[in-house]
């Protein structure tokens, strides 16, 4: 009976830390969140890996160029276009300036110019 009580007590104790860890963490995310108050279009996590497939696809061309495009089409209506606009070799890396040029399921479009090097055989994004 004795062990009872003191697995209820806690039990209460972590309900109480947990709720106080939440309540404590919920001002600090939102002074810290950039987007808190953002009302523009998003995309999904399934348009993002579609876009990243794309990229893939691009960016391990056997032969790339600069104009070589590659389109994707995410589940929720959202799209876009992935163009290598330059080629070069930075700190001995092959790397890309792509425009990624985004079109939202609500008509809006975005676009944005990405730097992607090859390091250790994998695509990154630079700066």
């Amino acid at each position: 009976m004795r062990m009872q009580g003191m697995a209820i007590r806690m039990m209460a104790l972590c309900g109480l830390g947990l709720g106080l860890c939440v309540l404590t963490a919920a001002p600090a995310a939102a002074q810290i969140n950039p987007f808190r108050n953002y009302r523009g279009p998003v995309v999904s996590k399934a348009d993002i890996e579609a876009a990243r497939e794309a990229a893939a696809r691009l960016l391990d061309a056997p032969s790339p160029h600069v104009g070589a495009w590659e389109p994707w089409n995410g589940p929720t209506g959202n799209s876009g276009t992935l163009t290598i606009e330059r080629i070069y070799r930075r700190g001995g890396h092959d790397c890309r300036a792509v425009q990624s040029d985004v079109r939202y399921r609500a008509g809006e479009t975005r676009n944005f110019l990405l730097q992607a090097c090859n390091v250790d055989g994998r695509w990154r994004l630079a700066s």
